[in-house]
């Protein structure tokens, strides 16, 4: 399903928390299916070429197409928001 989730990447056998988006980027009315994972902590490691697992672990919220790029901005702060505490809880 499109949209946001939390959940993890596995990298080396590491899960580390995230935020995964799903979707086409309707605000910038692309069509092309992506997936993109924002890691939640500190993280320094390059994994360009690196291959990692993504789990999701609970949905968060349906795609949107936002209005401005400024309010892109601000959901995208309060979904990792969100994702922190579904990590903590």
């Amino acid at each position: 399903k499109k949209g946001v989730y939390s959940g993890t990447i596995i990298l080396n056998k590491k899960e580390i928390p995230s935020i995964i988006y799903i979707g086409d980027k309707p605000t910038f009315n692309h069509q092309k299916l992506s997936i993109e994972v924002h890691i939640l902590n500190q993280f320094n490691e390059n994994i360009y070429d690196k291959f990692p697992k993504v789990a999701l672990k609970k949905f968060l919220r349906n795609d949107i197409k936002f209005k401005s790029k400024k309010e892109l901005i601000h959901q995208i702060k309060s979904d990792i928001e969100h994702a922190i505490i579904n990590h903590t809880n």
